[in-house]
Order: structure tokens, then C-alpha cells, then sequence
């Protein structure tokens, strides 16, 4: 049996156009989007190790956070010395976290997303007409609290720019 791959190559690089950030902004406040955590510090490549790990579960606030920013800036960023930074950053302190996030995070780090997280990233890279709203809506449902957390990690990366 095939794997499922997702709509989202992992190849995938694009520019947030103002309307899909417009969309995205908007979508986070109806969805009521906000901080999970106390920011322990900026996320920059040197600060990763304040985050990986930093919340109870088995995948911490903190990673979650790291998850959506690593997928964000993955396909969408635009500065791709910084995004190898983060990714070793992220690599180095794997050992920081829980097994089942550092393999998610490791995933990410490959550019493997759950298959919500590909349907948002997916839309917001012009390679969906599926309505972002719905989409963030199903990612926001993931577990208690990590896919918000996801979603907040996405804003952080956008953020950036």
C-alpha cells in the first residue's frame, strides 16, 4: 500500500502573498489564536534550546511551537541560511524533548507535516483553493492544545519576515 504523501511537495518553496497573509491574520483572530506559553525567549537559532521541550505532554508546547515555525519557514521563508540554522539548532537539542516529539520535530525537519499541517501550508503556497479557515480550524483541533500551538509557531515565522 502507498504511503500518503500529502498535497505538498516537499520540494514546495513560495511566497506568502498579502492576501493569503491577510486571510491568515484574519483566520487567527477568529479562531482566537494566541501565545500557548510564556515566550521563554525570541525564537532565533540560539534561543531553540529555551523552547524544545518547554511545556507539559507528550509533545510540549514549545516543540509544537518550533513545528509550525520549521514548517512555515520551510516553505515559505526567504532566507535560507536562517532556516538551516534553525534546523540545527532543532537537531541539536532533539535529545531535550520527549520521543514522540523529537520524532515530529525530525519530521519536520525532513519537511513531513501532518497531513493538516500540509492542507494549511498547502493553501497558504497558492497550491490548494481550500478555504484556510477550515483548514486551521481542523489543525487547532489537534490534540488539547498542540495544534494551536502549531498554528502560533506559523505566525512567528510570518512574523519574521
Amino acid at each position: 500500500m502507498p504511503i500518503w504523501k500529502g498535497p505538498l511537495p516537499p520540494d514546495t518553496q513560495a511566497q506568502l502573498s498579502p492576501e493569503r497573509r491577510a486571510d491568515f491574520v484574519d483566520a487567527l483572530r477568529v479562531l482566537g489564536i494566541k501565545a500557548p506559553i510564556e515566550a521563554p525567549s525570541s525564537l532565533i537559532p540560539e534561543n531553540v534550546h529555551h523552547w524544545i521541550g518547554l511545556g507539559p505532554g507528550l509533545t510540549p508546547a514549545g516543540d509544537d511551537v518550533l513545528l509550525g515555525y520549521l514548517a512555515a519557514d520551510n516553505h515559505l521563508g526567504r532566507d535560507p541560511a536562517w532556516t538551516e540554522a534553525m534546523h540545527e539548532a532543532v537537531r541539536a537539542n532533539l535529545g531535550r524533548t520527549t520521543r514522540l516529539s523529537a520524532q515530529l520535530l525530525k519530521n519536520a525537519l525532513a519537511r513531513d507535516y501532518h497531513e493538516s499541517i500540509q492542507r494549511v501550508l498547502a493553501i497558504l503556497c497558492g497550491l490548494s483553493t481550500e478555504n484556510l479557515l477550515s483548514a486551521l480550524r481542523r489543525l487547532a483541533q489537534i490534540g488539547a492544545s498542540s495544534g494551536e500551538s502549531t498554528i502560533y509557531g506559523m505566525q512567528l515565522a510570518f512574523e519574521r519576515r
